[in-house]
């Protein structure tokens, strides 16, 4: 019998996972390779097929999961050889004579005794740096064993350490002990362990550093201090007990990295000695200066913490020392020799409260080595006086997630004091970001805050934010009285305010952004002179675009704001808008959208302004530039919002313009049924109040989403309509969208000779105009006109001007559409990287619109490219959630076209009468529509399943019809047989014999069972 040959095959699962063959590195085609193999590396005697698919693919059904599992082993088969063995029709196990496992060594070499080795096979956590993105079940497995062997390995460390220590050897123990502190931080037995090793040698400041990292590691993440213990054996190791210890930190210190690396840089200059920590109550400036003291007095600095309390310098500074002296001379000339014979920091915590801020230099004149840090709540404009704004934690802005912001994860930390178990849902998490813009992100108010968990919930929480901070008043009992609440702290800081600068503060309140110059005086009668005193007092922020004043106090101060103030605020905002409007037409598009939309809160709360007051005429000065600003931004959802405000007007001519913008955010957003409800009847209460002008752009609109239910000919109606009287008015701006629509509708239809004429005239139009965000649009619908025609080398340069365009503006509606072309040529191209890339992209700025049939489309694109993969499963997925998006949205092109793709994507998996019934559904759509190109795509679709006359007529009439796009051509190109004579049977009756032959086939399974995945889960990795 020959001998079995080594392993030549090495499995790595300790640490990043890897597989070899021969000392070759290989390559795993997918995740889920990965995750059978370790899964099959840890059930040693083998795991059923069951067991796998109920772990890799329980949201499948059995047949797909069970598909999904053999493509997978007939991949790693071809890898792995005899490694992988298929016992039964059921069993998988790796063999150990044909593989090597550095788990199973570790896991033997700890049996055995022999930790030296297992503590080597260890590289670090089990399949370290893999993100659990498979499913729940995967991902719990993954933990337990992670959590498992992480136990084995410090288990393992522990006992060699003793052994060490036992033959007389502590460095070896010690090094070993300093292993186990790295694996497992939050373990205080390693610490201490190591902390009695130093002492042993002599070594107490190393000891004591050991014991600085574990109060630093429970602090950070639990919020815990040291057990009693640990305390007492580090009070023994304190090297020089003369010098008083630093407070304990009342709040776990959170995303001041940036901060705490800054404020070190300073005041290692030599020319900094006065550094003064600035900023208003509550936004953590104590915190960040006990950070610093903490970290010099590790380096064996010498360091005082001196609280102030409202009292004289010196006085302060004896008591904080230790000197015990009478008599002011006596005083200062005993602080000045104490802190003559050696370097010294001394930190003034609320140094606002000193009485004589000028007996600061006093003091650095007379002490040459000592340095100052202060905090305070204003600037004291000292000669010798450095400056450090603190401001509060970096909170999320309303358009990106929450979870990786300080702020909120500082609030987290805390609500846990009060509800240790506490997780926050998807709903929390918009509240919790909510929370933390309310307060910007001051750490005492999220503290308070998060105190109110223990009878409300993130969401009330939030809510009553809105209203007024009166909801943080006397949350917590412990705190000191001037921060017991929110509204305590400011008061106290505009207590200190002259009556003109607390009155313009009032003024400078209904800002609810950055502001300049002209607008705090126009609005707010303030001079430079006020805004610099505001300023000293971290009341106001200096920033590049002008000045801004906190979330947090602006709310405090909003209820006194005078009415004047505000009328005057929307009148200057209004003016602002409506001189800028032109610009956003075209021209300069560029210039106007980054002015406007920094003061985009601004405008905002102008309009509602203007709302809640009646004030039509400035409400009519507002409209349009503030919807053009909302679309070219990409805002459609806030646009539907404020526009469904607006339509409750009493003003007849107001309530019928907010219609008809209220309806193309609909339709925008792909909303189509609601769009075209609103959109007429905007048109129905405008006939005797809007102009021509007006007329024709809801003419327009309500053709938009009558062409998007597939009301074709009423579409195109009502575009003609529109383009007719445009051109009557000599009114270029819509004439330009009435023949970009025209033209879509044309290319959607197979017209692809009209499709060009009117895009080319439209191009023609706002080229013209110098409309970028129209010239971005109609480029990018050229580029689906010449991806249909074939002319791809000419379609991607049109996507590529398309997306430049886009980029300029930062347009995401464009650059979707852009991309989505650039990704559906890749595809054509079989440019697979780039394709997933582009679609990617795609679904990304449609997710940030809300465009629901971009995003469909997009999934279709991603489907296809995982059909390509032989991912099957995934890609049913993809175009399940994609029909799902365009039946939402009353979309029947969209229908057609994801019908078209499920169909051939069954037909890959063989199940026949699914893809029947699927491109039955496609056809049958398509003609209602007039979509040729989608009907042409059907009919290809079914050959397979025609008598063969038939299935020949289908493909000749496909050969020569004019309204064969790109993919019908590729389908054709494949087939590659002899060249087909045209079909003289019409394209309808074909369609209708088609139709007859598949009479019987009838969906087994709804399409669209597959879990559907709203806000944005259904992304792809």
């Amino acid at each position: 019998m020959p001998a079995v040959p080594g392993p030549s095959l090495k499995l790595r699962l300790l640490g990043p996972p890897g597989l070899e063959k021969n000392g070759q590195p290989q390559r795993l085609a997918t995740r889920k390779a990965l995750a059978l193999l370790a899964f099959l590396a840890v059930e040693r005697a083998g795991a059923t097929r069951s067991q796998v698919v109920a772990l890799l693919w329980p949201e499948n059904p059995e047949a797909l999961a069970r598909a999904s599992l053999r493509q997978e082993v007939s991949r790693l088969s071809k890898l792995l050889g005899p490694a992988l063995r298929k016992e039964g029709q059921q069993l998988l196990r790796l063999d150990p004579c044909w593989i090597e496992v550095d788990l199973w060594a570790f896991q033997e070499a700890l049996a055995t005794g022999r930790y030296r080795t297992a503590l080597q096979l260890y590289r670090g956590p089990f399949l370290q740096g893999l993100q659990p993105r498979e499913t729940a079940s995967f991902e719990h497995w993954l933990e337990q064993v992670r959590s498992s062997l992480q136990q084995s390995y410090l288990e393992g460390l522990h006992t060699l350490a003793r052994q060490e220590e036992a033959q007389g050897r502590p460095a070896e123990a010690l090094a070993l002990w300093r292993l186990a502190i790295a694996a497992d931080p939050l373990s205080e037995r390693p610490y201490l362990e190591a902390m009695r090793l130093c002492e042993a040698q002599g070594d107490r400041a190393a000891a004591l550093r050991i014991y600085r990292g574990l109060e630093q590691s429970l602090w950070d993440e639990l919020g815990l201090q040291p057990s009693p213990e640990a305390q007492a054996r580090a009070a023994r190791l304190n090297p020089d007990p003369a010098i008083p210890s630093l407070p304990s930190p009342p709040t776990p210190l959170v995303g001041r990295e940036a901060e705490q690396a800054e404020v070190w840089t300073l005041l290692q200059r030599p020319d900094c000695r006065l550094l003064n920590l600035i900023g208003p109550g509550g936004v953590g400036k104590t915190r960040l200066a006990l950070a610093l003291a903490e970290r010099l007095a590790t380096q064996k600095a010498t360091v005082y913490w001196v609280p102030v309390q409202g009292r004289p310098l010196y006085e302060s500074l004896a008591e904080a020392l230790g000197l015990a002296v009478s008599g002011k001379g006596d005083l200062q000339e005993a602080l000045r020799h104490h802190l003559s014979h050696r370097p010294a920091y001394l930190f003034l915590d609320e140094a606002e409260e000193l009485s004589d801020p000028k007996a600061l230099e006093d003091l650095l004149r007379h002490s040459p080595q000592v340095k100052l840090v202060l905090t305070s709540r204003v600037r004291f404009r000292l000669r010798s006086e450095w400056v450090y704004e603190v401001r509060g934690l970096r909170y999320p802005p309303p358009d990106q997630p929450p979870q990786r912001s300080p702020a909120a994860e500082l609030f987290c930390l805390l609500a846990q004091r009060v509800q240790p178990h506490f997780i926050p849902s998807a709903e929390d998490w918009s509240a919790i970001g909510q929370i933390c813009r309310l307060l910007s992100g001051l750490p005492l108010g999220l503290e308070l805050a998060a105190a109110l968990l223990r009878v409300m919930s993130c969401q009330e929480i939030a809510q009553n934010l809105q209203q007024g901070l009166e909801l943080l008043e006397g949350g917590l009992s412990n705190l000191p009285d001037r921060h017991s609440s929110l509204q305590k702290v400011l008061e106290s800081s505009l207590a200190q305010l002259s009556p003109a600068e607390r009155e313009t503060l009032q003024k400078l309140a209904v800002f609810e952004e950055t502001f300049d110059l002209i607008a705090a005086q126009t609005i707010a009668a303030s001079s430079p002179g006020l805004l610099s005193a505001l300023l000293d007092r971290a009341l106001l922020q200096k920033q590049p675009e002008g000045y801004r004043m906190l979330t947090v106090i602006r709310q405090h101060l909003a209820p006194g704001i005078p009415l004047a103030t505000r009328q005057a605020h929307a009148a200057y905002y209004a003016l602002l808008l409506h001189n800028h409007e032109q610009e956003l037409r075209g021209g300069n598009q560029v210039g106007a959208l980054p002015l406007l939309s920094r003061q985009y809160a601004d405008l905002r709360a102008a309009w509602q302004f203007t709302l809640q007051r009646e004030d039509h005429r400035l409400a009519l000065q507002m409209i349009e530039g503030l919807c053009l600003l909302l679309e070219l931004r990409g805002w459609f959802r806030e646009g539907e919002a404020l526009m469904s405000r607006a339509a409750q007007s009493s003003h007849p001519l107001l309530r019928s313009l907010a219609l008809g913008r209220w309806g193309r955010f609909l339709y925008l957003q792909g909303q189509n049924a609601a769009a075209y409800r609103v959109l007429q009847q905007s048109l129905a209460l405008g006939q005797g109040h809007i102009d021509p002008s007006e007329t024709a752009y809801a003419l327009n609109n309500l053709g938009m989403a009558a062409m998007g239910l597939g009301l074709a000919q009423e579409a195109r109606g009502l575009f003609v309509q529109s383009l007719e009287m445009r051109r009557q008015q000599k009114w270029p701006w819509g004439l330009g969208s009435a023949l970009y629509n025209l033209g879509s509708l044309a290319l959607l239809q197979g017209d692809f000779t009209q499709a060009q004429r009117y895009l080319q005239e439209a191009l023609e139009v706002y080229r013209a105009l110098s409309d970028a965000r129209g010239l971005g649009l109609v480029l990018a619908g050229l580029g689906q006109l010449y991806t249909s025609l074939g002319e791809y080398a000419v379609a991607r340069e049109m996507y590529r001007q398309s997306l430049s365009f886009a980029n300029q503006l930062g347009d995401p509606f464009t650059q979707s559409a852009a991309l989505l072309g650039l990704g559906t040529v890749a595809g054509i191209e079989y440019q697979n990287e780039e394709c997933n890339e582009r679609l990617q992209g795609s679904l990304e700025a449609a997710y940030q619109t809300g465009d629901q049939i971009t995003i469909g489309r997009a999934l279709v694109g991603l489907g296809r490219l995982a059909m390509r993969d032989g991912a099957y499963e995934r890609a049913l997925k993809l175009q399940r959630q994609a029909l799902e998006r365009f039946v939402q949205s009353h979309y029947p092109w969209g229908e057609a076209l994801a019908y078209n793709h499920l169909g051939r994507t069954y037909f890959a998996l063989e199940e026949i009468a699914q893809s029947k019934a699927c491109y039955r559904l496609a056809l049958e759509q398509a003609l209602r529509l007039g979509a040729i190109p989608l009907a042409l795509r059907a009919l290809i679709g079914l050959t397979p399943h025609l008598p063969a006359a038939l299935a020949s007529q289908v493909w000749r009439l496909a050969a020569h019809h004019p309204s064969a796009d790109a993919w019908v051509r590729e389908e054709l190109r494949r087939r590659s047989g002899e060249p087909l004579l045209p079909s003289r049977v019409p394209l309808e009756k074909l369609a209708q014999q088609v139709l007859q032959k598949m009479e019987g086939a009838v969906l087994l399974r709804k399409p669209l069972e597959a879990v559907y995945y709203p806000s944005g889960a259904d992304r792809e990795e």
